[in-house]
């Protein structure tokens, strides 16, 4: 027997029971997250199915509120979503990305430290990406992580060449030869 659920606005399936059950274990699916199966009239709150939640359990909750079950619907809204992915290729690689994306802006100032970050953060955001575009998977943090990594690096380099032309338009440097350095 296949299930839908509905879980924080989001439809995931179709899964076996055992992965069901998993969920609930893990805390992903509680009582009051609707539940649709092949037969069944309507989404239904996942408490008051005895295969997945036993009376001992507890009894069956109210649909939670602002999550509200896709009423009316006689099964899952066609076509079924994908069944999201805690964990997918690239994933970290994207968060890495963003994370330094994020540091190399404050960091930009401290002699090119930021544009390095932005590099790092550029090339580890282009790779998560093609991570997860070949499993199908979000990519939002590491197209996040890619702005802010250009960006950093942009700024980090636009300080260097400023520092670089006030040092090169400075001038000569202060005389000592005035100073009496002699120790007697």
């Amino acid at each position: 027997m296949q299930w839908y659920c509905w879980i924080e606005g989001q439809q995931y399936g179709p899964v076996d029971v055992k992965d069901v059950r998993g969920w609930i274990e893990e805390g992903r699916l509680h009582p009051g997250d609707s539940v649709w199966s092949e037969g069944m009239a309507e989404w239904t709150a996942a408490g008051s199915i005895p295969e997945l939640f036993p009376p001992a359990a507890g009894a069956a909750a109210p649909l939670q509120a602002g999550l509200p079950a896709p009423a009316g619907l006689p099964g899952p809204v066609a076509p079924p979503l994908a069944q999201p992915q805690a964990g997918y290729p690239g994933k970290g690689l994207c968060i890495t990305s963003l994370i330094l994306g994020i540091a190399s802006l404050p960091c930009m100032c401290c002699y090119g430290l930021g544009s390095v970050m932005g590099l790092a953060g550029l090339i580890l955001g282009i790779v998560g990406i093609r991570q997860a575009k070949r499993a199908n998977a979000p990519c939002g943090m590491g197209i996040a992580g890619i702005i802010l990594s250009s960006i950093g690096i942009v700024l980090g380099l636009v300080l260097i060449v400023l520092m670089v032309i006030g040092i090169a338009t400075q001038g000569p440097g202060p005389d000592f030869g005035d100073f009496n350095f002699d120790v007697p």
